[in-house]
């Protein structure tokens, strides 16, 4: 059995009634489609592990964040019209125990490196 990955449609304007329509052709997705404000819910453990794909004009994005802190595989795609761009939010969890590891932490996302520190007098790399 081919595993598919969840699509949920979040909203109706034309441009995702478009995606969904080109979307719902491939074999490759399970497309889902859900209205805003009918009651419907995305608590469906399928929709929270998938790409949920909203219109970013028409869309409120401060309830996806609950979303993205407790379901860290869940990628959120905003079709920017206006801007004719796309935005894409993922979440990422880390665990820290100590101040030194949110330094490393923010190089490391940041793409400055491990996180390792030079010192100024000798030139050798420290950990924090």
């Amino acid at each position: 059995m081919v595993v598919r990955k969840t699509i949920t449609i979040y909203g109706n304007s034309l441009i995702l009634a478009g995606l969904e329509a080109s979307l719902r052709s491939q074999d490759t997705f399970s497309v889902l489609h859900v209205t805003p404000g009918q009651g419907n819910t995305l608590a469906n453990a399928d929709i929270l592990t998938g790409m949920i794909i909203y219109d970013a004009q028409e869309t409120n994005t401060n309830q996806f964040s609950p979303w993205l802190i407790n379901s860290p595989h869940l990628i959120l795609v905003g079709l920017d019209n206006l801007h004719n761009q796309i935005n894409v939010f993922h979440s990422e969890s880390h665990r820290v125990m100590a101040v030194g590891d949110v330094f490393r932490l923010i190089l490391q996302i940041a793409g400055l490196g491990t996180g390792a520190v030079q010192s100024p007098s000798s030139g050798e790399e420290t950990k924090p």
